[in-house]
């Protein structure tokens, strides 16, 4: 069986705590998807990837408590604003209760949402070898780090 393709929207996050509050946003949203596809990933963190050091790899965020989705998707359809607005409606209901993102599930959201990917030391660090394996920055079209 192929994997089907759709047309979707998505942001993801960390948070430190799950709050009553945050909690409550995400009901919400889930009650008023807008898609049979639309869906709020919410995973637990913790565990063997929390024991290795905070710098010992680009990936930044071991100490936070769980990580956030909102990733919705739909048939392909002429109008598909309302689903869009469902995810960034849902971005923005719970953006200040988050902290950083994960690189490999960003969207097209500008060069502050990748830097919050990587602490800043290490996306310095990933700047220089960009500037050394890549100085032209032919590989941007994914969530860019440019060269130093």
């Amino acid at each position: 069986m192929a994997a089907v393709s759709r047309p979707h929207a998505a942001r993801n996050a960390y948070l430190r705590e799950l709050s009553d509050e945050t909690i409550e946003i995400i009901l919400g949203f889930i009650e008023r998807a807008t898609s049979p596809f639309s869906l709020v990933a919410l995973r637990e963190l913790g565990g063997a990837m929390a024991r290795v050091p905070l710098d010992a790899t680009a990936f930044a965020h071991r100490d936070k408590a769980f990580y956030l989705a909102a990733d919705n998707s739909w048939e392909d359809e002429d109008r598909p604003e309302r689903h869009i607005a469902w995810t960034e409606d849902f971005w923005q209901a719970v953006a200040r209760h988050t902290d950083g993102a994960y690189a490999s599930f960003l969207e097209d959201e500008g060069e502050d949402r990748v830097l919050s990917a990587y602490s800043p030391a290490t996306a310095a660090r990933l700047a220089v070898i960009k500037r050394r394996y890549d100085p032209g920055n032919l590989f941007r079209l994914n969530p860019n780090i440019r060269p130093a």
